[in-house]
């Protein structure tokens, strides 16, 4: 049925999530039950975008409001669809904070940085996607 199921929600299952929604996201997988100033607090920007995608992808919902703000803002929390998603039942599951920080993380380094020190030359690529020394003249 997947494709019956894609037609009748369109294409909004399919495109990834923007480094901004990734970010709204994990702030309220974390932080929940959580307004929207709280969340532009942290992130230090607008997250009236992101929250609308989220809303919209079903990864977050509208769980109520805070009664003790001003203006009654609206509280978001992370739906049904997210834990499904992540195969958990309740947001005490999600891995805590201290074991993703254990967790290392590989950075990248330039090729030429991997090289011993005896290498002649640095290597660029070409406009036809081939290795070439920049100090060999005879091409």
């Amino acid at each position: 049925y997947h494709r019956t199921v894609l037609q009748l929600n369109g294409d909004k299952y399919i495109k990834k999530l923007s480094t901004a929604a990734m970010e709204t996201l994990a702030i309220v997988a974390y932080k929940q039950p959580i307004t929207k100033s709280e969340i532009e607090y942290i992130r230090g920007v607008s997250a009236d975008y992101s929250i609308q995608k989220l809303l919209e992808k079903e990864l977050i919902v509208i769980s109520g409001r805070n009664e003790d703000m001003v203006g009654k803002p609206l509280i978001y929390a992370t739906s049904k669809n997210f834990m499904d998603y992540l195969g958990i039942n309740d947001p005490s599951q999600l891995p805590q904070l201290s074991e993703l920080s254990n967790v290392e993380i590989v950075v990248p380094t330039a090729a030429t940085e991997a090289l011993p020190d005896d290498t002649p030359g640095k290597l660029i690529v070409s406009e036809d996607g081939e290795l070439v020394d920049p100090t060999n003249t005879n091409e």
